[in-house]
């Protein structure tokens, strides 16, 4: 699993942004029990984690529907790469949240 950078999400997303910090984000996913590495991407723009893709040479790249832009599914077609888009449902009875909602940008 691949994380922006603090400083590529503040770029893509502007100031005040990443909310949490990289290495906090970091902590969070890489605790999730099928995650078996977390990493923080070293690239920038819409396809920060190029230099980390094709070390690992993942098979799948998953985005949720926010990320789905900047020319990422045009990037995977090129390699080969199964692209996902998963949509951001809460749990039932909880309702629709976003870091952005909640810090009022």
């Amino acid at each position: 699993m691949c994380l922006g950078s603090d400083a590529n999400v503040r770029l893509l997303k502007g100031e005040g942004h990443p909310w949490l910090t990289q290495e906090e984000r970091r902590y969070i996913v890489g605790s999730i029990k099928y995650v078996k590495q977390a990493l923080i991407t070293t690239g920038s723009g819409w396809v920060d984690a190029d230099p980390e893709i094709r070390r690992l040479q993942p098979d799948i790249y998953v985005v949720n529907e926010d990320g789905d832009q900047g020319g990422k599914r045009e990037y995977c077609q090129k390699l080969g790469l199964e692209y996902l888009v998963l949509k951001r449902v809460p749990a039932p009875g909880l309702p629709r949240r976003s870091s952005t909602v909640l810090r009022g940008f």
